[in-house]
């Protein structure tokens, strides 16, 4: 199954995170040193990602959104940003979220 999954994020360009909304820990599935120019190691917890992955204008409005799911304000639910132009070419992102519980 986890083979299937790699195959079909590297086909379409994706990535998956599972967020753990009490202690902020990614897991991170698919090529996220290839969009990001980072290890998946590098960057451990969702605060670490604002910091080193999301445009500084979009920053505030990601946090927002993520603090509203650990929270419990909401249980889904879309966002668009930019990734940082430090980290090369400027790309916008669109992630799907919802809770698990």
């Amino acid at each position: 199954m986890r083979e299937r999954m790699e195959l079909a994020l590297a086909r379409t360009d994706s990535i998956i995170f599972e967020v753990d909304l009490e202690t902020g820990e990614v897991t991170r599935y698919g090529e996220f040193e290839h969009f990001f120019g980072h290890p998946m190691g590098e960057v451990p917890t969702r605060e670490d990602y604002a910091d080193r992955v999301v445009h500084p204008e979009d920053e505030e409005e990601f946090r927002r959104f993520y603090d509203k799911l650990a929270d419990g304000e909401r249980n889904e639910g879309e966002i668009e940003y930019r990734t940082d132009p430090k980290l090369g070419e400027e790309r916008w992102m669109r992630g799907s979220v919802y809770v698990k519980e």
